[in-house]
């Protein structure tokens, strides 16, 4: 699947364990806004047809508003599809 230009591909995250191993059902997690990226798409397209690419990768864990984006179901998983300027925190990275 192809994400275009300044938009990423999100799964929210479910379930969350505790360190302690105990499993946090997802609906006490509804407010988190909890995100795995799937798919970047290129970048963000300037005027001057300059592409500056997108700091967020494939596999990291993002934090978005509620209402950011858009939903969309493929081969029966939903996703959103949010702009990277409504990416709030990247979490996990190196």
């Amino acid at each position: 699947m192809k994400v275009f230009l300044d938009k990423v591909m999100v799964k929210k995250i479910k379930e969350e364990t505790t360190p302690s191993g105990l499993v946090i059902p997802g609906s006490v997690q509804e407010q988190t806004n909890k995100y795995e990226v799937i798919a970047v798409g290129d970048g963000i397209l300037f005027d001057n047809g300059q592409i500056q690419k997108i700091d967020i990768r494939p596999g990291d864990i993002i934090y978005a508003p509620r209402a950011a984006g858009y939903k969309v179901t493929h081969n029966g998983e939903e996703y959103v599809i949010i702009r990277v300027d409504d990416v709030l925190v990247v979490l996990n990275r190196d």
